[in-house]
């Protein structure tokens, strides 16, 4: 879901007005007409709405399909000479979608080593047109142009008339960019729980737990499983196993998913350790 900050807070986008945000204050709409700043949040579950993404393109850069079936940038992006950037797409709904909106995440890798206000993250959102079922409807975003900084990517994100995001191929892109993300602001809340658990002892905790995303037509187990895996010093989730063993694609879901799992570090004497974890995971 996708949230937006308005007077320090960060409220849910219920629709957007062209590239103005739209929030509830006090149960009224109130539209956000000044330069937005967006965060995503975790919810539960992707939306049950099914899309199809064509001809995606920005900045004259094109996303082809590789292989394996994901989705790649291929070349730099045009930098920053004025004018404008321009996002174009052909979106077809399985079902008719009345409303909706389209995010361009635009990023360098190198901000999760910087602080510099040159390698923050640029999001263009904008409202997506009524799209009946089946028909294909061509999609064009326009944003000033973007700064540009080596080793650029970007990716897309499609949210429902409800604010939750619809899955799609390209939005698997941005799940290393969240990863990263969440790393970072992990790393950050670690400092300060050092400090407030100075010379105690304390269990590992949980702070980010991702629901595995199965095949819609994998066979889910009756039963039980219990994932085993460890948890380093720094709360990141390594060499995950799982007992009784699944099939490939349910134990290539749930590493995938606990790869992205967090967690508050074991501490000992004030000192963050290494620990193992289970953990049943029903489905």
């Amino acid at each position: 879901m996708l949230t937006v900050k308005y007077k320090d807070l960060m409220l849910p986008v219920v629709k957007l007005i062209g590239s103005d945000p739209v929030v509830l204050v006090d149960g009224k709409e109130k539209r956000i007409r000044t330069e937005p700043t967006y965060q995503p949040q975790r919810i539960p579950d992707y939306s049950p709405a099914e899309i199809a993404l064509r001809n995606v393109s920005l900045g004259g850069v094109q996303i082809f399909a590789t292989v394996d079936g994901e989705q790649r940038t291929n070349g730099p992006v045009t930098g920053n000479q004025g004018g404008l950037a321009e996002f174009r797409a052909s979106v077809t709904a399985k079902q008719a979608m009345p409303q909706g909106f389209i995010a361009v995440v635009l990023y360098s890798e190198a901000m999760f080593a910087s602080e510099a206000a040159l390698f923050q993250p640029q999001i263009v959102v904008h409202a997506l047109p009524p799209l009946p079922a089946g028909v294909e409807v061509p999609v064009r975003v326009t944003s000033k142009m973007f700064t540009f900084t080596p080793g650029q990517k970007y990716f897309v994100q499609v949210f429902d008339q409800d604010g939750a995001e619809i899955l799609t191929p390209f939005a698997r892109q941005g799940w290393s960019y969240y990863a990263s993300l969440e790393k970072l602001q992990l790393a950050t809340v670690l400092k300060q729980y050092l400090i407030a658990q100075a010379g105690r002892n304390a269990p590992a905790r949980p702070v980010v737990s991702v629901k595995p995303l199965l095949p819609p037509d994998a066979t889910r187990p009756t039963t039980p499983i219990t994932a085993s895996f460890g948890v380093t010093a720094e709360g990141h989730v390594e060499d995950v196993r799982l007992s009784p063993a699944a099939s490939a694609e349910i134990e290539s879901a749930v590493r995938d998913a606990m790869g992205g799992w967090l967690f508050l570090p074991q501490i000992k004497a004030g000192t963050p350790v290494a620990c193992r974890v289970e953990v049943p995971l029903r489905f």
